[in-house]
This record gives C-alpha cells, structure tokens and sequence, in this order.
C-alpha cells in the first residue's frame, strides 16, 4: 500500500484523542507479559504503531486458507481481547505490532484486501519496549539489568531488588497505596503485593518507554494525517 492509499484509508478513520493515546501507551505496556517475552537491555524489541480501520477486531478463518476480520463482541480468551465496542471507545483506531521477522505489517482495506503498511508509516510509528514496561516486570530484574540515568539507574535496580525480596520475606509488609497516589485505578489493583514503593521505582522506567510509544504516535500521526 502506498501512503496515498493509507492516507485515504485514514479519511475514514477518527483520530484518536489525547486521553486514547494515554490509555493505549498502558494498554500496550500490560498486553501482554513482556517480562517473559522482551529483552531487559535497551533498546529492547521494537514494534510498530498505526491506525487500523479494523483496530480491536477478531481475525477469523474462512474457506480456502482466507481470513476475514469481525468485531469481537465479548471478552476473548486473553485478558487484552476485550470487546471490540470497548476497545474504540478507550483507544480508538490504535493498532500496534511487534514483526515476526520482516518489517511487513498487514492491515486489510475497505474492500477487504490484506495489504501491507506504507515503509513511511512504519519508520514513524517505530517504538521500542523491554520486558520492565509490564506491571510485572520486576520478575524479570537480574544482575545483569541496566537501567538509564533518568530512569533512576543501577541505584534504582538495586532498591528494587532489594524490596522485591523484602516482600517476598514479608508480602505483608506491603506500603498501599495512598489515596492521592497518581497511578491509575487499575494498575493499584493489578500490582503484585499491591505494594506503592516498588511501583514508585518501576514507574519512571515504565513511563519512559510508554513516552516512547507515545512519541512514536505522534509522529505516526503527523506522517498519515498531515
């Protein structure tokens, strides 16, 4: 496809708002479990982001070795494969992709023809994660785990580890979550101990990949809607 084309295709498509770009940089980050999928060391595995007409559809097999895309209407087997009502509504047409091997992502047109995304919207929706941007990513810390400087550095590794075996020793001694504490409802609840320290010193590290992502839609977006 050439960017023409999905730019047309984009004429179809509303852009996504500010707080579905936020929403989508978490959802990315927690998709899936990265810590037992992702590399630890930067840059990590890189990905791909861009909008789809067909963003939070099933993919279905037909007759023939074809496929076809429908909307999901209940929640999938993954905890990520929610309804497809729901999935615009938080993160409007945002699709992402991590390539198998190629950087050949395909997307399918208004006439239902898999086609493969323009090489320019792939260099600008490029982004990179590692195995600490998940909730969870914690388990994956090692000795050989190095964080950069803005995220708190090998400082911040070694507190982290440190109170990952104090919890481990004492998962009673978690510190809550104060009332005003910025992190999202549904983060409290889904961190493991529900423990707030451990959270505060993984956060910055996860936040600065979700600004990656974030930095990566925006110029997806400057690159398709001009």
């Amino acid at each position: 496809m050439s960017l023409d084309e999905y730019r047309d295709l984009a004429r179809w498509i509303n852009r996504p708002s500010s707080k579905q770009r936020e929403a989508f940089s978490r959802f990315v980050a927690n998709a899936h479990s990265w810590y037992k999928h992702l590399p630890l060391q930067q840059p990590g595995s890189r990905f791909f982001v861009f909008v789809d007409l067909f963003a939070g559809y099933d993919e279905v097999e037909l007759p023939g070795q074809r496929t076809h895309l429908i909307p999901r209407e209940k929640q999938g087997f993954h905890y990520s494969a929610i309804p497809t009502r729901d999935y615009r509504a938080r993160y409007g047409h945002l699709a992402y992709m991590r390539p198998a091997s190629e950087d050949v992502v395909p997307i399918m047109d208004r006439e239902g023809r898999w086609r493969s995304l323009p090489s320019e919207v792939l260099v600008a929706g490029t982004f990179y994660l590692t195995g600490l941007v998940h909730l969870y990513g914690w388990q994956a810390l090692c000795e050989d785990t190095v964080l950069p400087a803005d995220s708190g550095g090998q400082e911040t590794v070694l507190q982290a580890k440190a109170r990952v075996l104090q919890l481990r020793q004492d998962p009673g001694g978690a510190e809550p979550f104060p009332e005003d504490h910025p992190a999202p409802l549904e983060e409290r609840i889904a961190v493991h101990w529900k423990d707030s320290v451990l959270y505060d010193l993984l956060e910055p590290e996860r936040q600065r990949q979700r600004n990656g992502l974030m930095a990566a839609i925006g110029h997806m977006l400057e690159a398709v809607y001009e």
